[in-house]
This record gives C-alpha cells, sequence and structure tokens, in this order.
C-alpha cells in the first residue's frame, strides 16, 4: 500500500527491489490497475494519511499473503545486498533492523520481516498509530504471550539498518536519511524528483541536502533544493535547514544566488 501522491516513486522502488531478489509472489496493494510482471496486484482504496497507512499494515496484507513471512517495504526503504539474505530469519516472526536511540531493540515498519503468525497474532487488537511502535514496544508481552517471536539485535543488524550503513554486508535499509550510502547519486537525484509534497517538506528530506553537503555530492543538494522550490520558497527552505550546520549552510548560499536561473522554479 502507498499513498496517492508516492505511487509512481514507489513502482521505481519496486522494480529495484525485484531486480535483486526473486520472492515466491509479490503483491501491490494499490487504488488503480498497474502492469507488473509477475506482480499480483491487489485493489484497495488509497490510505488518506500516514494512520490510515498504519492501520492497513495491521489488517490488509493478512487476507492477500499466501507465504510463511512477508517482506514489506515503504518508499524510502530497498534491499542493498541481496547475498546478504539469511533462510534462518525465517524460524522468527519478527525480523527488523536495530531501532536507532533504542538499544537492545529492534523496530521500524518501512522494512521488515513478518510471519503470518505475527499478522494474524495482530488482528485480536485494534490497529494502532504508528503501527511499528505498538509492534516493538506497546503490544511486546501480548504477542510473545501468542507465541510470536522477535529476531535479537544480532540477527536485525543483518537484517537492515538505519542512518548509517555498516561495514558488515546488509540485505536492506530504510529512511531518506540512509539513501546517501544505500543508492548512487543518479538514483537518488530520480527519486528525489518524484518524492510527494508531504515529504518532501519533512525533516528527513532536508538530510539528503546535508549528507551532500558533507560529503562533497553537491549534485544531490541541488536536486533536492530544486524539488523543495517547486512548492515552497527560498527562505521556508532557510528556516528549515536552520539545525543542519555549517556545511548545508554554504551549499544553499551558492545555490540560492543562482536560484532565479534555474527554469524550473515556480516564484516564492
Amino acid at each position: 500500500g502507498m499513498l496517492p501522491d508516492e505511487r509512481f516513486h514507489f513502482m521505481r522502488v519496486l522494480a529495484d527491489a525485484l531486480r535483486k531478489v526473486k520472492p515466491a509472489e509479490t503483491v501491490l496493494i494499490t487504488d488503480r490497475h498497474r502492469d507488473a510482471d509477475g506482480v499480483r496486484v491487489v485493489l484497495s482504496p488509497a490510505p488518506e494519511d500516514q494512520r490510515a497507512y498504519s492501520h492497513r499494515i495491521w489488517t490488509d496484507i493478512l487476507p492477500v499473503v499466501y507465504t510463511s513471512h512477508s517482506l514489506i517495504i515503504q518508499f524510502d526503504a530497498g534491499i542493498c545486498d541481496a547475498g546478504a539474505w539469511d533462510d534462518g530469519w525465517l524460524a522468527w516472526d519478527r525480523v527488523e533492523a536495530p531501532w536507532p536511540g533504542k538499544p537492545g531493540h529492534t523496530g521500524g515498519g518501512g522494512f521488515a520481516l513478518r510471519s503470518r503468525k505475527l499478522l494474524t497474532a495482530l488482528q485480536d487488537f485494534p490497529p494502532k498509530h504508528p503501527e511499528d511502535s505498538w509492534v516493538t514496544f506497546h503490544l511486546a508481552n501480548e504477542l510473545a504471550a501468542r507465541g510470536v517471536t522477535s529476531a535479537p539485535v544480532e540477527v536485525g543488524a543483518q537484517f537492515g539498518w538505519q542512518f548509517k550503513k555498516p561495514a558488515h554486508p546488509v540485505f536492506g535499509y530504510h529512511g531518506l536519511f540512509s539513501w546517501h550510502d544505500a543508492l548512487s547519486d543518479a538514483e537518488i537525484c530520480a527519486r528525489v524528483d518524484l518524492l510527494s509534497e508531504s515529504h518532501v517538506t519533512r525533516g528527513p528530506f532536508l538530510d539528503i541536502f546535508r549528507d551532500g553537503a558533507q560529503s562533497g555530492r553537491v549534485n544531490l543538494c541541488e536536486a533536492v533544493y530544486r524539488r523543495y522550490r517547486r512548492m515552497r520558497s527560498r527562505d521556508q527552505f532557510w528556516r528549515q535547514l536552520g539545525p543542519y550546520g555549517p556545511d548545508a549552510h554554504r551549499v544553499f548560499e551558492t545555490l540560492k544566488d543562482g536560484d532565479m536561473h534555474v527554469s524550473d522554479l515556480r516564484p516564492p
């Protein structure tokens, strides 16, 4: 499932994943028909917001997945090293990356391996938002009482990562803040151009700008700035960029000077 304005971006994410792995089945839950080889399309009304999306993850995957496990990939996630896959993960009901800032915990529904057993157990509870926080923390004891098992942190660290790519091989990643380590510059620029307004105007989007500035990849900063300026003013961009540090500020000063010459920008 996806929000309505993410659909074009997500088709690119899905195609990238299917180039790297060959799952038993691929299911796309969407509000319109899609022609995609090897993909079973399930039509469903688009969720109107993030809360509705959490509810969809909670309730709508189980009826359409017939395998023992499902791999959930959101718009900002993907597979980076298919060779890192381990069949042993299928012994667990929930395998997710280490949760940043929560030592000893794994979690994050953006890139998650979940079993039918877990999905079935969730039906005993009303859907909650954000769903990944509820699955990881609030319902941990109740799910364990139903026999649901969660992979430990060391297994999660082999499965996925967020923020900073580890030195060892890892299967997948999650988060805009991970793109600079997970994707090529050309792929990042292409995805930035397809992102929805709801994601462009949120903090994690500017993480791409910061990471590009810190690593000298100014082309990423330019792609982020151009995409933002189609919708918002230069001053709004500067206000959001405030906490991102001197490298980001220096690049912004360079880009804003040429603002009037960028043909695809809208006026403030």
